[in-house]
């Protein structure tokens, strides 16, 4: 296995990548996410704060707040709850955001119990035991069950109750002589990644002309909640989300039945009625000046994140996207490319920078 930090990292703190991947937190239950987050970046912000939801405000004060711009990406991941515990002990689970059901028999997971993480796998029948004809067959979420070692309900419920929260176990990984990881809940702990590295960096800028607020929100996977007030308690003059998009370039995926977007060629500049045509304009045009390598991503309708709740935040508010190019995503193995992180954070940089003086809309 590749080391975490070599000399074609672009530049990326890949120790930190691994941290967050690897922590626990499903949606509403994004506590350990959030502590490790604002302990690492509350000596670079000028003020920190959360909210009733849960999300996570960390801003770096300019000399203007009326020209303001808020960045954001969610901490939530998909998992489960524990929803009824049989006479044998096993756990029978409801799915917290879009599972994909195929692969969750022999997984390992970790469940938050009554005195600490409990590790647990969700057992399937051996093939042998399987008729033929029910091989090729998805076991239906109702019947999933986890099996935590234990013998009867009772010796069970010593350690996780009902309505305990259950995440995935999933170890970071490089792949050896190219820029591809692998690991789980890149949707969207990358955006956070990118949310602390831009931090850090801006936190060095002398006589910031405008404001910059950084949010980590909650529960995005289950109707994206924690975005809807995140305007009320902020209110920027515009917006940028950050988050992860479809990498078509595998198998069994046709570009000409979703888009044209690749692993390697940039992140995704998203185009369509949820996003203001001046921020998605402007964004390509820093991309090309600077030579950066970007792909354009067609949304005809409400994209499938914070941005369709920002937008319509209040009186408004003019909101962008940008993504990563993701395989296999609500997996726990899902797959991203390094270079497409480094050029995310290089276009938005400049995006923040080279508009110090007024509107980030012109």
């Amino acid at each position: 296995m590749a080391k975490l930090n070599e000399e074609n990292d672009f530049g990326l703190d890949l120790k930190l990548l691994k941290t967050i991947s690897e922590l626990r937190g499903c949606s509403g239950h994004e506590e350990k996410v959030r502590k490790f987050i604002k302990e690492i970046i509350t000596p670079f912000c000028d003020e920190i704060k959360t909210d009733v939801m849960g999300n996570l405000y960390a801003k770096l004060n300019g000399e203007s707040e009326k020209n303001s711009i808020l960045l954001a990406a969610h901490m939530d991941e998909i998992g489960f709850m524990v929803r009824y515990i049989d006479d044998k002990g096993y756990l029978r689970v409801a799915s917290v955001g879009g599972q994909n059901i195929r692969l969750i028999p022999g997984s390992k997971v970790s469940i938050s119990g009554k005195s600490g993480d409990v590790p647990g796998v969700f057992g399937e029948k051996a093939i042998h035991l399987i008729k033929r004809k029910n091989r090729d067959k998805t076991t239906p979420i109702e019947e999933v069950f986890l099996d935590i070692g234990t013998n009867s309900r009772e010796e069970t419920e010593k350690y996780v109750q009902i309505g305990d929260f259950i995440e995935f176990i999933q170890d970071f990984m490089r792949f050896p002589n190219t820029n591809k990881i692998c690991g789980k809940a890149f949707d969207d702990r990358l955006g956070c990644y990118i949310l602390i590295h831009l931090l850090k960096e801006l936190s060095k800028v002398n006589n910031r002309k405008n404001t910059v607020i950084f949010v980590f929100t909650t529960q995005e996977e289950i109707g994206v909640n924690g975005a809807k007030i995140i305007c009320n308690n902020e209110l920027p003059q515009s917006a940028v989300v950050l988050e992860v998009t479809h990498a078509i370039d595998y198998p069994t995926v046709s570009k000409e039945k979703e888009m044209d977007i690749e692993q390697g060629k940039g992140p995704s500049i998203s185009i369509g009625p949820n996003l203001h045509p001046k921020i998605s304009k402007r964004l390509i045009k820093i991309a090309k000046q600077e030579d950066i390598p970007f792909q354009i991503e067609p949304a005809s309708g409400l994209t499938g994140t914070d941005a369709r709740v920002i937008q319509t935040t209040g009186t408004g508010v003019p909101v962008g996207l940008m993504s990563v190019p993701l395989r296999y995503m609500h997996t726990m193995i899902e797959v991203a490319d390094l270079e497409d992180i480094s050029n995310l954070i290089k276009i938005l940089k400049v995006y923040l920078l080279k508009k110090q003086d007024g509107n980030y809309l012109l």
